[in-house]
């Protein structure tokens, strides 16, 4: 550009979708959310904070800024930012009188908020200066290169709006909300009613921005994560480790890590015939499974659910009769994406199909908002179709899979049983404490509730407020109906460039 004369390009990039090699350019930052393809999000963004690192480098020159000062009235001397001039001729040297009119709140070059009727002198080469930032560039790059295509490359950007400066309205506040369910979207709303009811929110309405200016945040995604925090802070008191060494996560006759290796198919949970063991998840399923919150087990197939669901497939059924009929067929399992389980690497296995179910399925799914109650419930729900069902004689993995995994991780499969675990009466008590600055919570746990969902693909669906995103899609692509094996598949060796013949198998 016009300054490209100078020691440091002061074009700045925030992209808000994957590239595919940032490689060592400093300037592009990307943003906490990455908006996958088929996606929308709202940013909001504090520009001055996730800049500041590019003016801590050696030699960068930090921009400063004067602040608005009204020092008289229609005299001249005033200097850069000062105010109240008519005319240029008011003005030192070469700055220039900034007639803003009523409704322009901003004056260029200068820090602060314009009230009233001042008008300010500025330098109108403000933007010159040394490290000014003068372009702002969003970037959004998805249009990867598959077979030879590129697609997803369409990007939007809409609403942009700039604030200068951003004040809460709720900071000397002390308030109190109760949640049956503490979403995001939820507690936003609960904030939302309150600045309705405060009369230092007169001229505000939008919860998100609130919030933003209430937690000091950097990006919107700060927001996001200080309200789980807050919500996920009132289950603590109401968890229970069912998986640790003195419940189910130890075998007293091997002292082996029994969870751990029942999760990836093994132990003799999955190959003997334990009444011992049998009788320590009925003591579980009778008592703590009903009435606490059960833990997520610290295992490497349920690490970063980060699509909101898990599923349990077994191979076997030890009882007589079969109490779980089979309910699903294998399309196949990538290896490489549970390979800790399979000890091996990479590799994939592919299934023929006979629509004859020979592999029983059960997944569960909570969904992208971790303060949900069916999140703070997950463990609940992994307990009754990875460990209630053993009762029942499911046992062995697929093999290269685990037992039960995040989605990803598991095979991709026709059918799968949808159980949803949650509490409709349970709430979630929100304070906040001005004095402090901080907010609280607590949890009233009311009666956890077992029940069959239908489908998990729909069942996630309206998990996500009813709409196809890039999630339920995704979802859709794990379990894929009687007849989507061969698509599936398909798609998943024409990633590794091998073409499939569903005819030839």
């Amino acid at each position: 550009p016009d300054n490209a004369a100078s020691d440091r390009d002061s074009i700045r990039c925030v992209t808000t979708a994957y590239f595919q090699d940032l490689g060592d350019v400093p300037d592009i930052i990307p943003t906490k959310y990455q908006t996958p393809a088929g996606g929308s999000h709202r940013y909001v963004l504090n520009l001055s904070k996730i800049f500041s690192r590019l003016y801590s480098e050696e030699g960068a020159v930090v921009p400063t800024y004067e602040s608005l000062l009204y020092v008289k009235n229609n005299k001249p001397g005033l200097g850069e930012c000062q105010a109240d001039c008519d005319n240029d001729g008011e003005c030192n040297g070469d700055l220039v009188c900034f007639q803003r009119g009523t409704t322009t709140t901003y004056v260029p070059g200068c820090d602060g908020v314009a009230s009233g009727s001042n008008d300010y002198c500025y330098d109108p080469d403000y933007y010159t200066k040394a490290s000014f930032m003068r372009y702002i560039v969003f970037v959004s790059d998805d249009d990867r290169l598959v077979n030879g295509v590129r697609s997803n490359g369409d990007v939007t950007f809409g609403n942009i709006e700039i604030t200068t400066s951003l004040t809460s309205c709720l900071a000397d506040e002390d308030i109190s909300f109760s949640l049956n369910d503490c979403t995001a979207d939820n507690f936003l709303a609960a904030v939302q009613a309150k600045m309705e009811a405060t009369a230092a929110c007169a001229n505000k309405s939008d919860p998100l921005l609130e919030l933003f200016s209430l937690f000091d945040a950097t990006e919107e995604m700060d927001v996001y994560s200080n309200i789980e925090k807050v919500c996920t802070g009132a289950y603590k008191l109401s968890g229970y480790d069912v998986y640790d060494e003195g419940t189910l996560g130890m075998d007293a006759a091997t002292e082996r890590q029994i969870t751990a290796e029942y999760l990836d198919g093994g132990s003799v949970w999955n190959y003997a015939n334990s009444n011992d063991d049998t009788a320590t998840i009925e003591r579980v399923a009778s008592t703590v499974a009903t009435s606490r919150l059960l833990a997520w087990p610290d295992h490497h197939a349920l690490e970063h659910c980060d699509i909101g669901a898990a599923m349990c497939c077994s191979a076997v059924s030890r009882a007589d009769p079969v109490a779980n009929d089979p309910n699903a067929e294998v399309c196949y399992v990538d290896i490489k994406a549970s390979k800790r389980t399979a000890r091996v690497r990479d590799g994939y296995s592919i299934y023929t199909q006979d629509q004859a179910n020979d592999v029983y399925c059960e997944a569960f799914a909570w969904g992208t908002d971790g303060g949900s109650i069916q999140s703070a419930l997950k463990g609940n729900a992994l307990f009754q179709a990875g460990f209630a069902n053993m009762l029942d004689g499911s046992v062995e993995q697929i093999p290269g899979a685990p037992l039960c995994g995040c989605l990803d991780r598991m095979p991709v499969v026709t059918n799968a049983k949808c159980t949803q675990v949650t509490s409709t009466d349970s709430t979630v008590n929100v304070t906040f404490n001005k004095s402090l600055g901080v907010f609280d919570s607590s949890l009233d746990l009311g009666t956890i509730s077992t029940s069959d969902c239908g489908n998990i693909v729909d069942h996630y669906k309206a998990l996500e407020g009813g709409e196809d995103t890039p999630e339920s899609l995704y979802v859709a692509g794990r379990v894929v109906g009687a007849t989507g094996c061969a698509e599936a598949t398909t798609s998943f060796l024409s990633s590794k460039g091998l073409e499939f013949s569903a005819t030839s198998t």
